[in-house]
């Protein structure tokens, strides 16, 4: 992909770094550090404390730098060939707040889902539009294999399974039919992404944390989002197959996720909160109030 060097990881993982885009003298350095503190403690009275009233996310956005950014990710070649401005990808990885969501998305497409792919999105943006001849020369760079693979519908957990085995680290494109069915393409496909988001949620994976165990059905009920289920610190240093086991199932969620984004398919996975902030590693507090999401 195009961020996969040091330089650009280190960005993405130390929201502390050293920024040459913004070095610490600068006034504009200091009101944007001032920003994401007040930005901070924002997100912290919208997420529970009573009586505060929290200012709406869309007062943290700023149109001129939004604009600017856009405008930067509108050049495929020089998104491509890693020469964006610094700013223009620091800003989106430490400040995010100040973008929309549909600026970010955009940001994440170009930067961090490969070449093809971003020429293929630049392609499907102007599609309709006057372009030259060199333009369109740009689709035989922007081509991409499909993975076809058929499963049966009966079991399509244990597919699901092998099919990210086999697949889950391929940058080809997935497309899903089923034996003894005549459909094949995109229905099929997004029919799978959607079944087998719904599967992942299954209790006798035995992976989640359930809020009532009485409640009927055979899917984990989870009024608050999926939250891992905590796993025994003996099963763990026992070295048991049960920890390993569960580590797998979530190693196979991500490359689910990870495809979905890659391949632009909807899936339905409503994670706890406090989940995903650890995920990407965002400080959680450990009080009375994080517990009570993320039961």
């Amino acid at each position: 992909t195009v961020t996969d060097t040091p330089e650009s990881l280190t960005r993405a993982s130390s929201p502390v770094a050293t920024l040459s885009s913004l070095p610490d003298e600068a006034s504009h350095s200091r009101i944007l550090k001032l920003l994401r503190v007040l930005h901070k403690l924002n997100v912290k009275v919208a997420e529970g404390h009573k009586g505060l009233v929290a200012v709406p996310e869309s007062g943290f956005i700023n149109n001129k730098l939004t604009a600017k950014l856009s405008r930067q990710l509108e050049e495929p070649m020089i998104v491509a060939s890693s020469c964006l401005p610094e700013w223009a990808m620091d800003l989106p990885l430490h400040f995010p707040f100040l973008f929309p969501f549909s600026t970010r998305f955009s940001f994440l497409q170009s930067t961090s889902f490969g070449y093809a792919r971003l020429i293929l999105k630049w392609q499907s943006q102007n599609r309709g539009q006057d372009t030259s001849r060199r333009d369109d020369n740009l689709g035989f760079l922007g081509r991409l294999q499909r993975q076809k693979v058929r499963i049966s519908r009966k079991h399509i957990i244990e597919s699901a399974f092998k099919v990210f085995e086999l697949y889950g680290s391929s940058s080809s494109i997935l497309e899903v039919e089923y034996f003894d069915e005549a459909g094949t393409g995109l229905g099929p496909t997004l029919e799978f992404y959607s079944l087998v988001s719904r599967e992942f949620c299954r209790r006798d994976l035995k992976i989640w944390r359930d809020a009532d165990s009485t409640h009927p059905g055979q899917y984990v009920h989870h009024p608050t989002g999926l939250f891992p289920e905590p796993i025994a610190l003996a099963a763990v240093a026992g070295g048991g197959d049960i920890a390993e086991k569960k580590a797998k199932v979530f190693k196979i969620i991500g490359q689910f996720i990870a495809k979905a984004m890659l391949d632009s398919r909807i899936i339905d996975m409503n994670f706890n909160k406090v989940f995903l902030k650890l995920i990407l590693g965002v400080e959680v507090p450990l009080s009375i109030e994080t517990l009570s999401v993320s039961l």
